[in-house]
Order: C-alpha cells, then sequence, then structure tokens
C-alpha cells in the first residue's frame, strides 16, 4: 500500500537531514526513494508551462 503525504521542500529537507543521522546502510534505500520522487514532482511542476499573457483572460472593465 501507497500513501500520498504532502510537505514543503523545507520539510522533506528536515526529514532527510534527520534521516541523514542514521546509518547509510539503514536509510540509503529510503533516501533514495525520497529524492526520487521529490525530483520528479519538482521537474513536472517546472516543465509545465504558465499560461502565457496572451491566454490569460482580462475581465472586463466595469461600466460607468
Amino acid at each position: 500500500m501507497n500513501l500520498t503525504i504532502t510537505l514543503t521542500i523545507e520539510e522533506v529537507n528536515y526529514i532527510l537531514a534527520a534521516l541523514g543521522s542514521r546509518p547509510f546502510a539503514e536509510v540509503n534505500a529510503l533516501i533514495a526513494k525520497i529524492k526520487a520522487d521529490g525530483d520528479a514532482q519538482v521537474a513536472a511542476s517546472v516543465t509545465s508551462p504558465a499560461p502565457s499573457v496572451e491566454e490569460t483572460p482580462i475581465p472586463d472593465a466595469p461600466s460607468a
């Protein structure tokens, strides 16, 4: 079973720092998985295009 947990980048970095204090052999796989999942999500958010100025609707000006 997989869980989805929403954390900020700062929170993930805090968890990774805490895991870094544990023996490498004990946490290596978990750190690798967190890094891979995080990298994929950050890459996806960077590559998704933001709407251009032409695509952004401009509301009508209020009538006087």
